[in-house]
């Protein structure tokens, strides 16, 4: 069992290859990476579009005009199926939706934690490292 877990905790499961990540970090970390890559990387700027040829997304059409490009990666959230439409491809994402709260924990769980709920659907905790636990 995860050590943060309460000695009260009689039974738990895992689910293998479930993971988390503190988003801030990674895209704070991202960020470095490709600064110090030399990629530019244009910070407020609305994609609404791309333009392709040869199979191959060419520029993206923003609110500030056409960025040429040779790669990109689509990381809008829950616009990302509508960008991605534009090129053919499909991608299933559903919004949550609920009220969460976070807590912090010493030490924290090293997995994600589900707790059982007299409600339609269990409730989860996805602590990414060194970050409190948050429950929705």
């Amino acid at each position: 069992m995860d050590g943060a877990l309460s000695s009260k905790v009689r039974a738990a499961y895992l689910v293998e290859g479930e993971g988390v990540v503190d988003p801030e970090g990674f895209a704070r970390g991202l960020g470095e990476a490709l600064a110090a890559a030399g990629v530019k990387v244009h910070e407020n700027a609305e994609v609404t579009g791309f333009r392709s040829g040869a199979g191959r997304v060419t520029a993206l059409r923003t609110d500030r005009g056409e960025i040429p490009c040779s790669a990109v990666v689509v990381a809008a959230g829950m616009r990302s199926p509508a960008l991605l439409r534009e090129l053919g491809h499909r991608l299933p994402l559903q919004a949550g939706k609920g009220d969460s709260f976070a807590v912090d924990l010493d030490p924290a769980p090293r997995h994600t934690l589900y707790s059982a709920s007299a409600g339609p659907s269990p409730h989860r905790s996805a602590p990414p490292p060194g970050s409190a636990a948050r429950w929705s």
